[in-house]
């Protein structure tokens, strides 16, 4: 997104954009957001599947899932999640590209909510997108997830590998 205003950069994030770039754009700030989204597209997260998707209030069939925030509510797409971390009745998503929303939801519901997607609870805490797991280290009970343009580990609990076994056999 490019704009002439900084006011509306938080806003703009909170749809899952890849970049915001300020008026005048520069030669390398521009240079720097087509690198950004090549990556994206490499990772798969640019195809029209995950970024064309809108909340449509007409269509009841809308993949989008609507989250209150401190400010207002948020709308996701549960295929652009790749992990949940649990802070009391509240929930931090985190998203592709980085972008993390404090939802007032908790683990629990949220995970009831994205059916489509297999998430798997590693911890009492912490969810992940299966579509995001790269390793599983059995010795330090650790996993790691790479959302195409950043690396997250977790600590994996004696029931989140068994959940983990159950699910890839």
């Amino acid at each position: 997104l490019v704009s002439a205003y900084d006011k509306y950069a938080i806003q703009a994030f909170e749809y899952n954009i890849i970049d915001y770039i300020l008026k005048p754009v520069g030669t390398d700030r521009l240079e720097k957001c087509i690198n950004k989204i090549e990556r994206s597209y490499t990772a798969g997260i640019g195809t029209d599947q995950q970024q064309g998707i809108r909340y449509d209030p007409n269509n009841r069939e809308s993949s989008l899932l609507r989250f209150n925030t401190s400010t207002g509510f948020l709308l996701v797409d549960p295929h652009e999640i790749v992990f949940l971390e649990a802070d009391h009745v509240y929930t931090y998503i985190t998203m592709v590209c980085q972008s993390v929303h404090y939802v007032a939801q908790n683990i629990g519901r949220i995970l009831s909510l994205v059916h489509n997607e297999k998430f798997l609870r590693i911890s009492r805490s912490t969810a992940i997108n299966t579509r995001f797991l790269r390793e599983v280290n059995r010795t330090h009970k650790k996993c790691l997830i790479f959302d195409g343009t950043k690396e997250f580990d977790f600590t994996i609990t004696k029931s989140g590998m068994k959940e983990i076994d159950e699910y890839f056999g």
